[in-house]
């Protein structure tokens, strides 16, 4: 098992009356070694305008 210390959730208090739901989605076509797929999903809760990332890759 991998740790990873530098990664951790963060909550933020949104209002409920102006936040969407985004949903990304990411399929690699036979990208592993045995050439399966992978698929990826990205779900994120927040507000549709004025958005800050809260994150850097």
């Amino acid at each position: 098992q991998i740790k990873h210390y530098n990664y951790s959730l963060i909550f933020i208090p949104l209002d409920l009356r102006y936040i969407k739901l985004f949903i990304f989605i990411d399929r690699s076509f036979t990208n592993n070694k045995d050439l399966s797929s992978q698929l990826r999903f990205l779900i994120i809760l927040a507000k549709e305008y004025n958005t800050r990332t809260l994150h850097n890759f």
